[in-house]
């Protein structure tokens, strides 16, 4: 037997063996269910947040999270905890939440939660001269 032929052989049988392979089937994403879940995570923390405890309040986000804010350096999980610490000292903060929109992705990997928020505006202090 040459070479070609033990090589077509080979190569013929392992084409039969995976013309009967079948990849399992995904199973379908349940994205009703992942969209109640942001949502309630979200609502858990408003609650965390009125209940002024920032501890709570910063725990929703992941331990390596970096925060973007309008206007402001990127912060990571420590700044953010101190700047929470701060802001649930003050008496009128209460935030509320209302149009909730998640749009999860066919697939389930990808969620992205938008709702407006109303805080309150920061109090600002005038400098003395």
């Amino acid at each position: 037997m040459n070479h070609k032929m033990l090589l077509g052989g080979v190569l013929g049988a392992a084409a039969m063996s995976l013309s009967g392979c079948h990849l399992p089937a995904k199973r379908p994403v349940d994205t009703a269910k992942i969209a109640d879940a942001v949502k309630a995570d979200a609502d858990s923390l408003v609650a965390d947040l009125n209940a002024r405890d920032a501890v709570k309040t910063v725990a929703h986000n992941a331990p390596d999270s970096v925060i973007m804010l309008h206007g402001g350096p990127n912060i990571g999980p420590v700044v953010d905890l101190a700047l929470t610490k701060q802001m649930v000292t003050d008496p009128a903060l209460k935030m509320t939440l209302h149009n909730e929109i998640v749009d999860v992705a066919a697939s389930g990997e990808m969620a992205v939660f938008g709702r407006p928020t109303q805080l309150p505006p920061p109090i600002r202090r005038r400098r003395s001269r």
